[in-house]
């Protein structure tokens, strides 16, 4: 009788549908917090105040690029795969609008193509030091001016990384004594006893 009960415990489907659902469920947070952490916030705010040379920032949280766009001081630009349209704007802020047709007075857009041209070029040009970006930007981008890689994503996926950190390793031939760091921010959520 006590088998058959252990039995029903562990081998139930419903049981087994519950236990699952319950570790998919930890799994994601653990990797919603792994992705998306204020002390990772606070170590590239502490690190901005210091690096003052063309940076990439990675990590795979939408919602953490947001924030550290919104947090970093330092001349900036973000770009990750939801940005779909942003409104066009004059260099005094004010918005640029359909002069005639049937959009006269509505507020012209950038699209998703033209979004991601201009925060390559800003970075580029100097206008920008850090180009805060998920996965959207972590191939065949072309950025020889930047100095420091900033990945605090916490992908585990080398491929990935290797991408990343390859960005950094292109040959600046207006600095050709360059050298790029790259930074790594983890949380070590595992403890040994």
């Amino acid at each position: 009788n006590n088998h058959e009960n252990t039995i029903q415990t562990y081998w139930n489907p419903d049981n087994i549908e519950a236990v699952s659902k319950s570790y998919i469920k930890s799994v994601t947070a653990r990797n919603n917090y792994m992705k998306h952490n204020i002390n990772k916030v606070n170590a590239v705010l502490a690190m901005s105040k210091k690096i003052n040379r063309p940076t990439i920032v990675y990590n795979d949280s939408i919602e953490m690029i947001d924030q550290l766009y919104s947090t970093l001081s330092v001349p900036r630009v973000k770009y990750h795969s939801s940005m779909e349209s942003v409104p066009m704007t004059y260099d005094n802020g004010e918005l640029i609008t359909y002069l005639s047709g049937d959009k006269k007075g509505q507020v012209k857009l950038f699209g998703k193509t033209t979004i991601k041209k201009q925060a390559i070029e800003r970075i580029k040009s100097g206008q920008a030091l850090y180009l805060i970006t998920g996965k959207s930007l972590s191939e065949s981008l072309n950025l020889p001016n930047i100095e420091f890689i900033i990945c605090t994503s916490g992908d585990t996926n080398a491929t990935t990384y290797d991408q990343r950190v390859a960005r950094g390793k292109t040959i600046d031939n207006n600095n050709v004594d360059k050298r790029c760091t790259i930074i790594n921010i983890f949380i070590d959520d595992f403890y040994l006893n």
